[in-house]
């Protein structure tokens, strides 16, 4: 008669065991889920940020603005969004690194 109890702890803990597993792995999915959100929210502002880049370069052809590029991004927004881009770039490439 003792050992239905005994089986029946064994059971329970199994139970709490596997119950326990799957929290672990639903919690660290939830973590990657927010890590890839993340990520294309990263890589989403990314081509904004081009094609603001392409659209200042092709204003700046129509316009007929001044042959020294590096003056000119020093003098106007391309410089920040260069900026920007870059800083998303490392971000991109750390977070490669850590997956």
């Amino acid at each position: 008669m003792k050992r239905f109890p005994d089986e029946l702890k064994k059971i329970q803990e199994s139970l709490t065991d596997v119950a326990r597993i799957g929290q672990q792995e639903v919690i660290r999915g939830v973590e990657v889920a927010k890590r890839q959100i993340s990520r294309m929210q990263q890589l989403s502002r990314r081509k904004e940020l081009f094609a603001e880049l392409g659209r200042s370069f092709y204003e700046w052809h129509q316009d007929g603005l001044p042959e020294t590029l590096r003056t000119v991004i020093g003098e106007t927004e391309l410089g920040e969004i260069i900026t920007e881009i870059r800083e998303i770039d490392e971000q991109l490439s750390q977070s490669d690194s850590t997956t």
